[in-house]
């Protein structure tokens, strides 16, 4: 609810009283640092106090903190540039008199105050009506400050007599029981409520015409009292009552006030004073007096939407005293004069951009930037006019993943002279600090990164309790020196100094412990769920202007596995899957891609433009494809868009258009049909019709072609040279024509027996390595999908179980991935990645498994929510050796965020992945050496509309698959010359490999085992004596391949069993046994 400590990291300082017109103003100047005897006692002590009062309330039954509609108009007013005031009413009450000693004080206001004004910060005046407006302009003042003049605190000090104070009908000590969290809370909201309503009684006060409610109450704060004597515990705690407080203890959501024509939802109940106890050095009193402005300032800002940002258990600091919310509430220094809470820290960068124009002051950086110069947040208000609309940005923000990212700040000590500030006192308080030095008493300068998870915030926000976990923080600072302060337990403090406020090192600078925040330092710029790979490195101080030496920081911004030239922001469009091809003739290659709106980008190597962007006039499905389609040795792109329109785009000139039947939802293929050494284009259409076109837009002989079905699936040809045609139309039948149109003897083939739309392209190749190329096809069964292997005479060769889960979106994709010199089948669906043998049984290992849902967050109304999502895969995999081990390795899109990256044996994730995006990734990645240095680049663009390419440590010749379809023609086929070498094996068994799964087994089970060359395989199930159980059948027998046979167990008594494996070929029989266990 507040900022609950108050031991400062001290420094000698000199006091200064300079006379001016109005008042005084205070010259504090440091000089060296000196402790308190018993400072690290009392830091410790408070710390257990603390925690000893919450130890009992689990963190999430508190009452939920939510900002009202007030508050969240106002962010977005001032986010968006605008100026905006909050007009506040203060209201001064005092309870029934008392002579407890278990409170501060007699219930009534100090008129007596402490100290003389030539104390210094010392004083503390009498707690008179201009006492709480001093302390109130000190507030507007400050929030000028953090807003940088957009946000004005308008305040009315209630009742209007200068003497007068509004009577409580009980004593303190009836609204401060301690004897839980929850008494605490409940005599708090009582006390707001009375305070109200009696304030209701004065005709001079109309509440609606206010904002925000204050009310300052007689005597002290208890945070004040916690580590000192603990002499006074039914002293209330100062906190903001949200409405979910009012309505958990007053049974309803508001307090009506105006005869019910005003709604109060939320309001702050603060002590007139946080000065209590004392203690003394020597004759020195030094703990006499405590500033009230730091916790003012603290809980107002709850009142504007903020949440604390210390840990609200009391196990850990959070921040410390780097923000106003953690414990810069508390800066100063006792024993050189100036009191904690008298001169407040600043309010960290997230907070800021609460109130801060976020075009102008915080700039988003997603691309590399050679220079960004931060401006310091205390940027002297003096000197605004010296740099003009320069004063940009103080805040950087850096996006890592659509729920994490870094803001970066320039944080100074000093701005105008060296340890030296200007404190404005009016009436013994104070009410500014010249140069808006806030941050005086910091324990050090530089720039301060935050690291931001909307996931907390969402989570844990309506509980205000955004950094509970240290592992974990929703505002999260990265603690420069590389020691983790802040997430000690105090029991096991240590350094109570830097545990409580920070280390000087904390901030990243050129004099300290780290001047650049990467992959490699510590701390590094790694997700909660991967690398980023961000680099931030400080360039050092570039200011010239004497006094505002040090205000200004540049930084260098880079990913340290991009590409140079990348990546492109290009807009909010999800893009599609990316090609590579030489475009312009150059003997390099360059990458085209669209987007789901039809925006056309093609980049060279260096991300350079090859030509303008350029709009097909219509939102697409289809991926483009590339290839000579004109005769003019130059390559042009081929897409098709949901207006029934095919556009042929030259890298230069005007497009050709060709018309349709119906929209166009899979992605063209081009191919050479008659033999002219020119590509024609191939497109099947929702008009259930294939079309196949010249460059000029002319048909082929024989086209279209009527299927009867709609065609959402890419074609396959069978050659490079007038090839047949492969087609898996919408209903699940596999065609082959010939060149001309002519369907192919023994075509169609009815492959699905479900309504389930098929949707991915066939590929070719000789799957089994017997000199004949096969057709492998993916269709729907029962109730998920199969994979088949079909011969070019129509023969179906093998036909897997349903394996592929519904929905399956993607496309196919081939590579050997366990070695054995045969293509596998790949394909991803649901958050499965499967890899199918030529024979239709799994890859050893696969599938690989990601968690079934991830969570993600959502603007509801005013809310950030957490929903859960499932995962699905809506990219396909490519296959490249990443990290240059000789091994296959998976890329492909996460919804979630960026790319993954898996072992292709093993399943586990790469050195290097995932690799971050700002969005998830719906498109097949691209695997290229773009710049012709050897080494692999992955690209892809996300679903926000940033594109990325990534320089990875792997051969270029280790690509085994690039792109989706193959290649940027779309062909789907692999020539022989693409598999690996064959090399004859020999072996000196027939069988090895047995086992079954699921062991034990219920209905079914399924015999799996390797052959090497067998013709023949019998399975027989034996009991524990050795007898035959039931029939003797055939099973699976693929030569040197992983085979599976399910064997029905329906009739099987359970019990324990043999399956015994016998492989047979002329001259020769091998038998292998494994055990089974049958359950019911």
């Amino acid at each position: 609810m507040s900022g609950r400590i108050r031991f400062a990291l001290l420094f000698a300082v000199a006091v200064l009283s300079l006379p001016t017109a109005e008042g005084r103003q205070l010259r504090l100047v440091k000089s060296q640092r000196r402790s308190i005897p018993g400072e690290a006692a009392q830091a410790a002590r408070f710390l257990q106090s603390y925690t000893t009062l919450q130890e009992d309330e689990p963190a999430f039954e508190r009452f939920r903190f939510k900002p009202t509609d007030a508050d969240l108009d106002r962010i977005r007013k001032l986010q968006a540039g605008g100026t905006d005031t909050v007009r506040v009413l203060c209201l001064r009450v005092e309870f029934l008199s008392d002579t407890t000693p278990l409170t501060t004080g007699n219930g009534k206001m100090d008129t007596l105050g402490f100290l003389s004004p030539d104390s210094g910060l010392f004083y503390d005046p009498p707690h008179f009506k201009r006492y709480f407006e001093r302390q109130m302009e000190g507030l507007r003042n400050y929030y000028l400050a953090q807003s940088l003049g957009k946000l004005y605190v308008e305040f009315t000090v209630m009742p209007s007599g200068e003497k007068t104070c509004y009577q409580l009908p009980r004593e303190m000590q009836f609204y401060g029981d301690t004897i839980s969290f929850a008494a605490v809370e409940v005599g708090l909201v009582r006390l707001m409520r009375d305070a109200f309503k009696v304030a209701d009684e004065d005709p001079e006060l109309h509440f609606g015409d206010y904002d925000e409610f204050i009310v300052f109450h007689a005597g002290s704060g208890l945070q004040s009292d916690f580590g000192l004597r603990n002499d006074s515990p039914f002293d209330l705690l100062a906190g903001e009552i949200p409405s979910g407080a009012i309505q958990a203890y007053l049974g309803e959501p508001h307090i009506s006030v105006d005869s019910g024509r005003t709604h109060i939802e939320q309001g702050t109940v603060l002590p007139e004073m946080m000065r209590q106890d004392t203690m003394y050095e020597g004759q020195t009193n030094i703990l006499g007096m405590t500033g009230l402005a730091g916790t003012l300032f603290h809980e107002f800002a709850h009142l504007l939407g903020a949440y604390d940002l210390y840990d609200v258990t009391g196990a850990t600091m959070g921040v410390g005293g780097w923000s106003l919310m953690g414990y810069g509430s508390w800066l100063g220094d006792y024993g050189a004069g100036a009191p904690p809470g008298v001169v407040p820290g600043f309010l960290d960068a997230y907070h800021r951009t609460l109130f801060l124009d976020t075009i102008s002051q915080v700039r988003t950086v997603r691309v590399p930037m050679e220079s960004i110069p931060i401006f310091a947040a205390e940027m002297d208000t003096e000197l605004f006019s010296q740099r003009g609309d320069s004063l940009r940005p103080t805040i950087v923000k850096i996006p890592i993943s659509p729920e994490e990212y870094f803001l970066i700040e320039n944080r100074q000590v000093d701005v105008k002279q060296p340890d030296t500030i200007d404190v404005d006192v009016e009436d013994g308080v104070v009410i500014a600090v010249g140069g808006s030095e806030y941050d005086f008493f910091q324990p050090g300068s530089g720039l301060l990164i935050w690291h931001i998870d909307r996931r907390v915030l969402a989570d844990y926000g309506p509980f205000n309790a955004v950094n509970i976990d240290p592992a974990r923080k929703g505002v999260d600072l990265e603690e420069g020196d590389g020691v983790q302060d802040f997430d000690v337990p105090y029991w096991q403090s240590r350094a109570p100094n830097y545990e409580v406020y920070g280390h000087k090192y904390d901030p990243f600078s050129k004099g300290g412990y780290n001047d650049s925040f990467t992959a490699y330092t510590n701390p590094n710029t790694d997700a909660y769920k991967g690398r980023s790979y961000i680099g931030v490195r400080l360039l050092g101080a570039v200011d010239s202007t004497a006094p505002l030496k040090d205000t200004v920081i540049s930084v260098k911004v880079g990913w340290d596995l991009y590409q140079p030239g990348f990546p492109k922001v290009v807009g909010n469009t999800p893009f599609l899957s990316a090609f590579a091809a030489d475009m312009d003739g150059n003997d390099t290659l360059d990458i085209a891609v669209i987007d789901a709106g039809g925006g056309l980008k093609m980049w060279r190597s260096n991300g350079s433009a090859l030509r303008p962007p350029l709009s097909i006039g219509a939102t697409t499905r289809a991926d483009i494809a590339i290839g000579d389609v004109a005769g003019d040795s130059r390559l042009e792109v081929v897409a098709a868009g949901n207006d029934t329109l095919v556009t042929v785009v030259p890298v230069s000139g005007a497009p050709t258009r060709i018309k349709v039947g119906d929209r166009v939802f899979a992605a063209p293929v081009l191919a050479d049909l008659d033999g002219d050494g020119k590509k024609e284009i191939i497109v099947g259409s929702t008009d259930m019709k294939l079309y196949a076109w010249k460059g000029d837009g002319s048909l082929m002989p024989g086209f279209p072609v009527a299927v009867g079905s709609e065609i959402r699936a890419a074609v396959a040809v069978t050659d490079t040279v007038r090839p047949r045609i492969v087609l898996l139309s919408g209903d699940g039948r596999l065609f082959l024509y010939e060149p001309d149109g002519s369907l192919v003897s023994g075509f169609p083939v009815v492959l699905s027996i479900s309504p389930f739309y098929a949707k991915a392209q066939p590929l070719v190749a000789d799957f089994d390595r017997d000199g004949s190329r096969e057709i492998a096809a993916v269709a729907g069964g029962e109730h998920d999908y199969r994979l088949y292997v079909v011969g070019l005479d129509g023969t179906v060769k093998f036909r897997s179980r349903e394996f592929i889960r519904s929905p399956f979106t993607g496309t196919l994709s081939a590579a050997d991935m366990d070695g054995d010199l045969y293509p596998d089948v790949l394909a991803a669906s649901m958050n499965d990645l499967f890899a199918l043998n030529r024979s239709g049984n799994l890859v050893s290992n696969y599938p690989f498994t990601q968690e079934s849902t991830y969570t993600t967050t959502e603007l509801a109304g005013n809310w950030i929510i957490t929903v859960d999502v499932y995962f699905q895969y809506a990219s396909s995999p490519v296959v490249a050796d990443v990290d240059g081990d000789g091994g296959s390795d998976l890329i492909i899109g996460s919804p979630e965020y960026g790319l993954l990256g898996l072992d292709g044996t093993t399943g586990k994730p790469l050195p290097f992945f995932p690799l971050m995006a700002t969005a998830g990734i719906s498109a097949v990645p691209l695997a290229v050496d773009l710049d012709g240095d050897g080494k692999l680049e992955l690209a892809a663009g996300d679903d926000s509309g940033t594109f990325y390419v990534w320089k990875m440590p792997g051969p270029a010749s280790g690509i085994k698959w690039p792109c989706a379809y193959h290649d940027a023609c779309h062909t789907g086929l692999i020539l022989e010359s693409e598999l690996p070498p064959w090399q004859p094996r020999t072996h000196t068994g027939l069988v090895d490999k047995l086992y079954v799964y699921p062991n034990p087994a219920g209905s079914s089970v399924n015999v799996r085992y390797h052959l090497h060359d067998a013709d023949e395989v019998k399975l027989r199930l034996l009991d524990m004596a050795g007898e035959p159980v039931g029939a003797e059948f055939d099973g699976q027998a693929v030569k040197d391949a992983d085979n599976e046979t399910t064997v029905d167990l329906k009739k099987i008594t359970p019990g324990t069993y043999v399956v015994r494996l016998e492989a047979k070929r002329p001259g020769r029989r091998e038998v292998k046994f494994t055990k089974l266990a049958v359950i019911r």
